[in-house]
């Protein structure tokens, strides 16, 4: 079997808008601990015509918690995305390694 190298954070930068704030909030921890990664997630904040950016930029772990969380005001959010606890957590949830790319045919 190849080793395929996988991402260990992905940045998302956004403009999710009210009423959908529970992406942030609970959508985004499920899919980085599903990804078994680090999901950076930017979003914009305030009013803008109809429309309400709702903030929430957040940095979520591979255990499905956030790490960091900003409000729904402007503001700077800073947090680690720790290579170990990253590799541990891999470790623990090897699910991923399950996945058999030979078997899903050619997607171009």
């Amino acid at each position: 079997m190849v080793a395929v190298p996988r991402s260990e954070v992905l940045v998302v930068p956004t403009a999710l808008m009210h009423p959908f704030q529970f992406v942030a909030e609970s959508l985004l921890p499920t899919r980085a601990f599903e990804s078994q990664m680090y999901v950076a997630y930017a979003n914009r904040v305030g009013p803008e015509g109809e429309f309400e950016f709702v903030g929430l930029s957040t940095l979520a772990g591979p255990d499905g918690i956030a790490r960091a969380r900003a409000g729904r005001g402007e503001q700077l959010v800073v947090a680690d995305a720790d290579p170990d606890f990253l590799a541990a957590s891999r470790a623990a949830n090897p699910y991923l390694a399950d996945r058999r790319p030979g078997l899903y045919g050619s997607l171009v």
